[in-house]
């Protein structure tokens, strides 16, 4: 099965496995941990929530600056009072 993102660019296969009773890929509602340890490690962010897969692409290059002179700026001006600043990637 291959799952493509808007940008023609970004693509994500997935890894073969054997058949399994339910099959490959689950139904929506039905993932768990051990179908999300056979997903590739690739590009994509995946995350299975009450039992959904979601996938996000990685952050691109423009947006992890972007979000790193955002946190500079933030974390200047926590420096200046009290506040604390924290920046956590992705």
């Amino acid at each position: 099965m291959t799952i493509v993102d808007t940008q023609p660019q970004v693509q994500a296969t997935l890894a073969p496995a054997e058949v399994t009773t339910r099959g490959w890929p689950p139904c929506q509602g039905e993932w768990t941990y051990a179908d999300y340890e056979r997903l590739p490690n690739d590009q994509w962010r995946y995350e299975i929530i009450k039992g959904e897969l979601r996938m996000s692409p990685a952050p691109r290059t423009r947006h992890q600056e972007t979000s790193l002179n955002l946190a500079s700026i933030l974390h200047q001006f926590a420096s200046s009072t009290p506040g604390k600043s924290f920046h956590s990637a992705g």
